[in-house]
């Protein structure tokens, strides 16, 4: 037994040692000095013998303002060799001394002996300091343990109830657990033991937390419920907020009007009654209003202000403003201030203690997308390095990976099918992780020739979208169809037989399925220059297939649409996007003669390799060999060009280079493409005929 040979250290000691480590062992792992001192009642030449015996034995060691043991299952053990009443007299005399003097612990030490010790009413105050001081020291998730002990001590006095499940939900929403936060405030409502007003108040905290997540929850029907429980007797402040929270509610169910009307009507109680933070909740919802009307730079005007009059500590007020104020920017396609926002919004977060909230977590992984399609990718990478270091609960990380899936897609480094496995269980959580991982998945599926299971994705990730959004359409249903119409473009041209006719019908589907989402009936605003760009490239893509087919396609109308998606993917400032284009154009302009062919796969080229994006290389190599394209290997694919020349299989070329078989895979079918040579063997031939392998 693991505690009994343990315990045989302690016994070694003599009976005055053996007792302070006992009184050490209920303090704590971590035992301060003085608390030490003031509970084993001892006098100082026996506590000092006392202990300098038990840091010779191992038992303890010195830290600088006490001890701690050597090992936390000896304490445990001794702790465990306690008769019960003498566990009992130990927490009460701890309780006793942190009471008598509070510097010799925290709130949470007292909570932890006092509950030990069955003193009930001293658990729950000092449960309640110990959350509100975990919560000022940017420790939420902290405060939301102490504040749920708290909530198992509410029988000596229900009258905190309401105030402990606020803060609880609260503190849960602050550490990103914003479900939790609704079950607690549920079970809260579900007792039915609060007046009108509380229930009101609690009812705007629940539409609070579940405007976090992605729950369906009906929030106009929620706010109305909750504004009918006021009277005029209702505190202004209760007023506003559930105000504030009815017109979030409109917003999301897509009646912005309405939500002026309540937003302006909120505003102006709280200017008549200075409620600072009211307002600026306020005026980011009107800000984002006025964004989606058309009128972003008042929009961008308007919160900019409230950022900048902001002097308190960051809270989810201020967060807010920041998260939407970087989301104008990048609606409108000014990725650098996009990123320099989101990295801010982040930044700011994480100094208040709320780097785990949902704000936070977002402005991340926006971070992440802004800098790929900035062009950014070695910063978009050190951003979600930067994401895994910071313990982020497991779909706000999930969403930062989901987001650096792009990049890793486009290095050509991205195994669709573990992808996929790691991000389907968050999906429900936050649909941004189905529709990034998802888009990359299925262009690595395009790309190496898994055609129908690149469709079968397609259709699921439609599906899954419009049943999670309740939507006949979603926009980001352009981008699908947009990529996997560029793959089968490719996929016609080179299949044949009943492959070949499936595949133009489902290129057929797709591009109807893009043209409807802003097609007639379409309630949508209008769509963004990032839109526009996607559906440029859809158009593009279908006439391309077509053109793979053998149609009657005009080269010069096909030219021209893959030059409208150039320059917009320019005017974005998107630079994969735009080599991506540029690479059609060029394929359409060699296949026609046009000596303007060898400057855009040029400039493609250059691109590509600036930005390290092998699978766009080795495209253009399968495409159109050239002569260069061996000088794109990857440090990465050199490795695996050696392996290959020594005859490993990519299971074996795995194992050595720790990674798995399907990006084994993936990183020799870029080879093959780059050398431009059909099986692993010409491939090492070329390698070698070109100075790139040695022997």
């Amino acid at each position: 037994d693991v505690g009994r040979l343990l315990l045989a250290r302690v016994e070694q000691l003599d009976p005055e040692a053996q007792d302070v480590v006992r009184v050490a062992a209920v303090i704590g792992r971590r035992v301060p000095h003085a608390l030490l001192e003031r509970v084993a009642g001892t006098d100082p030449v026996t506590l000092r013998r006392a202990l300098r015996a038990a840091v010779d034995h191992h038992v303890l060691e010195p830290r600088s303002d006490g001890y701690e043991f050597r090992h936390a299952l000896l304490a445990e053990a001794v702790i465990d060799d306690l008769l019960p009443t003498e566990r009992l007299e130990l927490h009460r005399a701890c309780a006793d001394a942190l009471r008598e003097d509070p510097t010799l612990g925290t709130p949470a030490d007292l909570a932890r002996h006092a509950l030990t010790s069955g003193d009930r009413v001293a658990a729950l105050e000092a449960s309640l300091r110990a959350g509100d001081e975990s919560r000022r020291m940017g420790g939420p998730a902290e405060a939301l343990a102490h504040y749920e002990t708290a909530l198992t001590l509410l029988d000596v006095d229900p009258r905190v109830g309401l105030s402990v499940t606020l803060r609880a939900a609260a503190a849960a929403n602050a550490a990103g657990r914003s479900a939790r936060a609704m079950a607690l405030l549920r079970r809260r409502l579900d007792d039915g033991v609060d007046g009108p007003h509380e229930r009101a108040e609690l009812l705007g905290a629940l539409a609070f937390a579940a405007g976090l997540t992605e729950e369906r929850v009906d929030l106009v029907a929620m706010t109305g419920q909750a504004l009918d429980l006021l009277d005029e007797s209702a505190p202004v402040p209760l007023r506003v907020s559930l105000l504030a929270r009815r017109a979030d509610a409109l917003v999301g169910a897509g009646r912005g009007s309405e939500a002026v009307a309540v937003a302006d009507e909120a505003m102006a109680l709280a200017v008549e009654h200075d409620l600072t933070v009211d307002r600026a909740d306020l005026e980011s919802i009107l800000a984002w209003l006025g964004g989606l009307a058309g009128d972003a730079d008042a929009s961008i005007r308007r919160l900019e202000r409230v950022v900048a009059g902001w002097t308190t500590t960051p809270d989810f007020a201020l967060l807010r403003a920041m998260h939407f104020l970087a989301a104008i920017h990048y609606r409108q396609s000014d990725l650098p201030q996009a990123l320099a926002g989101f990295e801010r919004t982040a930044e700011e977060a994480r100094r208040a203690g709320l780097g785990s909230s949902v704000y936070a977590v977002d402005s991340l992984a926006m971070a992440v997308t802004v800098a790929y399609e900035l062009g950014e990718w070695d910063h978009a990478l050190a951003v979600a390095a930067s994401a895994r270091a910071r313990e982020l609960p497991g779909p706000g990380l999930a969403g930062v990976e989901a987001a650096a899936a792009y990049v890793r897609a486009a290095r050509g480094d991205l195994d669709p099918d573990a992808t996929l496995a790691a991000s389907r269980p968050h999906w429900r959580d936050d649909t941004r992780i189905a529709v990034q991982t998802g888009a990359a998945a299925l262009d690595v599926l395009g790309r190496q020739g898994e055609v129908d299971r690149m469709i079968a994705l397609h259709d699921e990730l439609v599906a899954f979208l419009r049943d999670a959004w309740e939507v006949r359409r979603a926009m980001v249903e352009v981008r699908l169809a947009a990529l996997a119409l560029d793959h089968l473009g490719t996929a016609v041209r080179s299949g044949a037989g009943a492959d070949r006719a499936r595949w133009l019908g489902a290129a057929e589907r797709l591009r109807d399925a893009a043209e409807q989402v802003w097609g007639p009936g379409s309630r949508l605003p209008a769509p963004t220059l990032e839109a526009r760009m996607w559906l440029a490239r859809a158009a593009a893509g279908y006439l391309r297939v077509r053109w793979c087919a053998g149609d009657e396609v005009p080269v010069g109308s096909l030219a021209d649409a893959w030059r409208e998606v150039v320059r917009l993917a320019e005017e974005r400032g998107d630079r994969y996007e735009s080599a991506r284009a540029g690479a059609r154009l060029g394929e359409v302009l060699a296949a026609a003669g046009d000596p303007g062919a060898e400057e855009a796969l040029s400039a493609a080229r250059r691109e590509a390799g600036a930005l390290g994006a092998t699978a766009l290389l080795a495209d253009l190599d399968r495409a159109l060999p050239h002569p260069s394209a061996a000088e794109h290997l990857t440090p990465r694919e050199q490795e695996v060009l050696s392996l290959l020349a020594a005859g490993r299989s990519n299971g074996e070329i795995g194992k050595a280079l720790f990674i798995s078989t399907k990006t084994a895979s993936v990183h020799v079918s870029n080879i093959l493409a780059k050398l431009a040579a059909s099986s692993r063997g010409e491939a090492v031939a070329v390698a070698r005929s070109r100075g790139l392998l040695e022997g």
